[in-house]
C-alpha cells in the first residue's frame, strides 16, 4: 500500500470521528432523526479501524467484519431514513426492506461467497437501497412547502453525500466484481476511488452535523 493510500485512510478515519466528536459533544442525538446515524459512525470507526488495522500488519482484508457490520449499517440507516421520510407508505417499505435485506445478507455470506470475504452482492444491495430512500427523501423536500432553506438543512446534506457515494460505489464495486478476477492491480485502483469518495460522504455528514448545530443554537437564542 503506498503513502498516499495510507494518507487518504488516515484522513477517512479522522472526518469520521469529527463526526462522532460532534454528534456527541454537542448532543446532536437529542433529535431523535440523529441518534441512529451517530450510534452508526461510532461503529463504522470501530470497524473501519480494526479493519484496517488487520491491513496494515497481516496485509489482508478483514472480510468477516462486513458481513457483521452490514447489517447493522442498514438497521442504523434504515431508522435513520424512517424518521426523515414523512410518507407512510415508503416508512412501510423501508421497515420491509430491513428483514430482506438481513436475509439477503446471511444468504450471500453462507453461499454465495463467505464470511471470510467481503459480501459485496450484499452491498450491491444496500447500495441501491440507500439512493431509493435518499432520492425518495429528496422528493418530499421537492414538494414541501417549507421555506428553510435548504444549505441549512442537515438532512439535505447526508442525504447529498448518500446517494452520491452509493450510487457511485454500485458502479465501481459492480465493475471490480467484473474485472477482479483479471486484473486485480485495476481492481485495487478502483478500491483506493471508493476510499477517497468515503472521504466526500463523511465530509458532508460532518457539515450536516455542523449545520443541525448552527439550527440547535439557533433555537436556543430565540
Amino acid at each position: 500500500m503506498s503513502n498516499l493510500e495510507k494518507i487518504v485512510i488516515v484522513i477517512y478515519l479522522l472526518i469520521i470521528l469529527i463526526c462522532v466528536f460532534i454528534g456527541v459533544y454537542y448532543k446532536v442525538t437529542s433529535k431523535k432523526e440523529f441518534w441512529p446515524l451517530i450510534l452508526l459512525l461510532t461503529i463504522t470507526l470501530i470497524v473501519e479501524s480494526l479493519g484496517y488495522y488487520n491491513l496494515f500488519t497481516a496485509h489482508k482484508i478483514a472480510g468477516w467484519l462486513f458481513p457483521i457490520f452490514l447489517p447493522a449499517q442498514y438497521c442504523l440507516m434504515g431508522i435513520y431514513f424512517k424518521y426523515i421520510i414523512k410518507s407512510r407508505q415508503t416508512q412501510k417499505w423501508i421497515i420491509i426492506s430491513i428483514p430482506i435485506m438481513l436475509g439477503w445478507n446471511v444468504y450471500n455470506s453462507i453461499f454465495l461467497q463467505n464470511l471470510k470475504m467481503l459480501n459485496t452482492y450484499a452491498i450491491l444491495l444496500a447500495c441501491i437501497l440507500y439512493c431509493v430512500w435518499s432520492i425518495a427523501y429528496f422528493i418530499e423536500l421537492l414538494n414541501s412547502e417549507t421555506d428553510e432553506h435548504l444549505a441549512q438543512n442537515p438532512h439535505f446534506w447526508i442525504c447529498t453525500g448518500t446517494l452520491f457515494f452509493y450510487s457511485s460505489s454500485f458502479f465501481i464495486i459492480a465493475f471490480i466484481l467484473i474485472i477482479d478476477t483479471g486484473d486485480r492491480e485495476l481492481a485495487s485502483k478502483l478500491w483506493f476511488l471508493v476510499r477517497l469518495f468515503n472521504i466526500i460522504l463523511y465530509g458532508l455528514y460532518a457539515y450536516g452535523l455542523i449545520c443541525q448545530i448552527k439550527h440547535q443554537n439557533s433555537s436556543i437564542l430565540r
